[in-house]
């Protein structure tokens, strides 16, 4: 398997991102409408596109199927509280979204991705990687911690 970063003009892959993503989005029990759709699929194209220095996309490909992707970005506006706390003092690197084929799973996709985005990260001297996980998705969370990923934050919500 190889990872490497998503190019603008690889619309099937970009297409299987998309749906990817709206499996994660399932998931996490967020509804989408064609709305929301179309404006994922605008950040999806401008994650991809090369003069972009925030956002990517990487893909782990598999005898040149795709079998998982981790969508990025780097930042400064600190991950929790809105803009309300301000910046961070370094570039860290978010994670959108990682994504693992079903009939790939636990086969070291993910592994594989967040080592390249590791080394992406030394390379651009950030030292931080954030994400967040839904409660319910319980796998991702036992995953990130075997990984090296701590709770930072907690956030609450009342649904009124």
């Amino acid at each position: 398997m190889i990872v490497r970063k998503l190019k603008d003009d690889e619309d099937a892959f970009k297409e299987w991102v998309f749906n990817g993503f709206l499996d994660v989005i399932k998931l996490e029990d967020i509804t989408i409408n064609d709305s929301k759709k179309k404006k994922i699929k605008k950040d999806l194209e401008w994650a991809v596109d090369e003069n972009n220095t925030w956002h990517d996309i990487l893909i782990c490909l598999n005898e040149d199927k795709i079998v998982g992707y981790c969508w990025y970005l780097k930042q400064t506006i600190l991950p929790y509280g809105g803009y309300c706390y301000g910046y961070e003092e370094k570039p860290y690197i978010w994670v959108h979204s990682i994504y693992t084929d079903p009939a790939m799973s636990r086969k070291g996709v993910a592994s594989l991705l967040y080592s390249k985005l590791e080394e992406i990260a030394k390379d651009n001297n950030v030292e931080k990687i954030y994400l967040d996980i839904f409660r319910k998705n319980v796998v991702s969370e036992k995953f990130h911690y075997k990984h090296g990923f701590k709770k930072d934050i907690i956030i609450y919500s009342k649904k009124l």
